[in-house]
């Protein structure tokens, strides 16, 4: 499970020793760099959040930038982990502003490091993820505008819930449950008790994120990229 900590908390993790065959990085080097590109693209860094494991061995951060458009912030984030566990990874995508969810379309651009180099390696590692934000938060307005003017009824969302858990494996059994004690409540994106009456697959969707919140640090970005390529296919054919 995942959970919040300060920025503070988030760069007072311990290292494990550096060897022939690895070399951790700590997640300050990697801010660092995410600043300092975001400074010479000249974005404005407007939100950053940071989450870890329990036992602060799994980290991932994410950092919204300015110019938002359609309710979406542009965002870029980064896993680290210091078990051994999880390559540093780095996405760009979007936050939808009202609650803070994730959009992710694309891969996860993976880095590990064997040699000496690791600040120059990092340092174009994050270019390219820079380079990604724009045309992947452009695929993400368009998904987002698909997805609010998708009609659904309850039993649509409820078949889709299920394939989700029982077939993709893409929920956890701790997600599932968050789910279902928000599904008719949630402030934003509650869907309605009538099974007859239509709502915005962009509720469900939104809801599914954010049980997504409570999962495993490393897995964290796949599972938001793996939601949106099943919603998109899957709504085209209903």
């Amino acid at each position: 499970m995942i959970h919040k900590v300060t920025e503070d908390v988030f760069f007072n993790h311990e290292l494990p020793k550096q060897t022939s065959s690895y070399i951790p990085v700590p997640n300050k080097l990697i801010n660092d760099l995410i600043y300092r590109e975001a400074a010479e693209r000249e974005y404005k860094i407007t939100g950053r959040g940071f989450r870890a494991n329990p036992s602060m061995t799994e980290f991932i951060a994410m950092f919204t930038l300015d110019q938002p458009e359609q309710g979406l912030s542009r965002m870029i984030g980064y896993r680290n982990s210091t078990n051994k566990k999880w390559a540093v990874g780095f996405v760009a995508g979007a936050l939808v502003m009202i609650c803070s969810n994730g959009m992710i379309c694309g891969d996860i651009i993976t880095f590990r490091k064997h040699t000496g180099s690791v600040h120059d390696d990092l340092r174009l590692i994050v270019r390219t993820a820079f380079d990604e934000i724009t045309p992947r938060f452009n695929t993400l307005k368009d998904a987002t505008l698909f997805l609010r003017e998708k009609l659904i009824q309850r039993p649509v969302a409820m078949d889709l819930v299920a394939d989700l858990f029982f077939t993709e494996k893409v929920l956890s059994v701790t997600q599932m449950s968050l789910l279902r004690d928000k599904l008719y409540t949630d402030q934003n994106f509650s869907i309605p008790l009538d099974p007859s009456a239509y709502f915005p697959a962009w509720n469900l969707y939104n809801q599914i994120t954010e049980s997504m919140k409570h999962g495993a640090p490393g897995g964290y970005f796949q599972q938001l990229i793996d939601l949106n390529e099943y919603f998109q296919e899957k709504l085209e054919r209903v």
